[in-house]
């Protein structure tokens, strides 16, 4: 008797079959279902099995990764929404409805009691206030990023964690700053997103500008710490130490500011 039961991604192997692509449709059947039953092979395994060349097996095997990752993430976030629906109806409907006690049973309340659902009270739930600040959907974007241009993730959970712990840049920039760093080929070995995070690995990737007060006036630009110099947006040059730099910094003359940043 046979029970079980896989889910495969059919958009996608309907897209192939209507696109007159039934071999590479078949081709990821077989490869989705070895991955379910962590049945591992290599390229040539797969060249064979599906007659094609090495090298278009590789490239149908990246394609299935991405579609494989596409078809995981919809359903997470379809898992979120879900999720988030059922809870915040659930917190709507008990702040409608405060639990009343009855006379007798007041009296019999004890103090620790009365402590514990205060102090429940006054708990914000971090996962409530983290979808309605949008900042999980932020977050599941930067993750699909990060996994789609070919390193690892880790653990989501993990990661979302860091992720609230460096929501003052912008997403654009850590956008620019993954892809950045995720191309970088003097960069052999990559850390996991979460370790990308709290390593502020994206400092190296993101734009960084200067403000300096000089005679007065706060003026915008970029430090070169080769040369010595401070370069204006407007091309301006002024030679700058590291020690006079220093200086600027203790006298809250200069601050740096990272993202895009009007003179």
């Amino acid at each position: 008797m046979r029970i079980n039961y896989r889910m495969y991604p059919i958009d996608y192997i309907n897209e192939l079959m209507q696109g007159g692509k039934r071999k590479r449709a078949m081709a990821f059947m077989s490869y989705w279902h070895d991955m379910e039953m962590g049945d591992h092979h290599s390229v040539g395994f797969y060249a064979k099995a599906w007659d094609v060349s090495k090298s278009t097996a590789w490239e149908w095997i990246r394609e299935f990764k991405k579609e494989c990752d596409l078809f995981d993430d919809g359903r997470t976030l379809k898992n979120n929404q879900h999720y988030s629906y059922a809870k915040n109806q659930t917190e709507r409907n008990e702040r409608s409805q405060p639990n009343e006690p009855n006379g007798s049973k007041a009296r019999n309340i004890g103090k620790s009691e009365e402590v514990a659902e205060r102090t429940e009270r006054e708990q914000p739930n971090e996962e409530f206030n983290i979808d309605n600040n949008n900042t999980r959907a932020r977050f599941q974007n930067i993750f699909f990023i990060y996994k789609m241009n070919g390193v690892s993730t880790g653990k989501r959970d993990e990661a979302l964690k860091e992720y609230m712990n460096h929501l003052h840049i912008e997403d654009k920039e850590m956008i620019r700053a993954i892809y950045l760093y995720t191309h970088d080929r003097n960069n052999q070995y990559k850390y996991n997103l979460k370790n990308f995070l709290s390593n502020q690995e994206y400092l190296k990737y993101i734009s960084t500008h200067m403000r300096v007060l000089v005679d007065e006036s706060w003026l915008v630009g970029v430090f070169d710490d080769q040369r010595e110099v401070f370069t204006t947006v407007d091309g301006k040059e002024f030679g700058l130490t590291i020690k006079r730099l220093a200086e600027k910094m203790a006298l809250g003359e200069l601050n740096f500011e990272i993202g895009e940043v009007s003179a």
